[in-house]
């Protein structure tokens, strides 16, 4: 995209949109860079969706429907998983996942519960301790918000 669009008054919105999707890609580096990407994690129930414009191969605009939320899950080299989740719509959105984590490499020692951090361009902050091998969440997501799950044994 033209630099220049950042400029632009009318852009605005979408040019803060998308600073913060960048001070998000760089707060989590350790999987997005770093890190391997393990696969899109599928919602375990139907979500809502948005219709979004998007050229094909010779520029023609197609509508495609898309979940609201986009999801996919990381493996970091110090063997923590990331979740990275991302409302492109205008409205507030929940978007329900399950993992089985030893299918993905962690293992809690015994007695030892896994940790949930939230990584932001501000921080990380605690989310839960789970003592459980397989993760279900229903994350609620404001309208355009991102969300990076760092999940640990610590």
């Amino acid at each position: 995209m033209s630099p220049a669009m950042h400029k632009d008054p009318k852009q605005r919105v979408k040019a803060a949109y998308l600073k913060r999707i960048a001070q998000y890609r760089y707060t989590a580096r350790k999987f997005l860079t770093y890190g391997e990407l393990l696969n899109l994690l599928p919602p375990r129930k139907p979500v809502k969706t948005v219709t979004v414009t998007w050229p094909d191969y010779q520029r023609v605009d197609q509508q495609v429907p898309l979940p609201c939320v986009l999801a996919s899950l990381w493996k970091g080299e110090d063997g923590h998983l990331g979740v990275v989740l991302c409302n492109i719509s205008t409205r507030a959105a929940t978007y329900p996942f399950e993992i089985d984590i030893a299918k993905h490499g962690l293992v809690a020692k015994h007695g030892t519960p896994l940790r949930i951090e939230q990584l932001t361009p501000e921080g990380s902050s605690f989310v839960a301790d789970q003592r459980v091998t397989v993760i279900c969440r229903d994350e609620r997501l404001a309208p355009r918000a991102i969300r990076v799950l760092d999940i640990f044994v610590p």
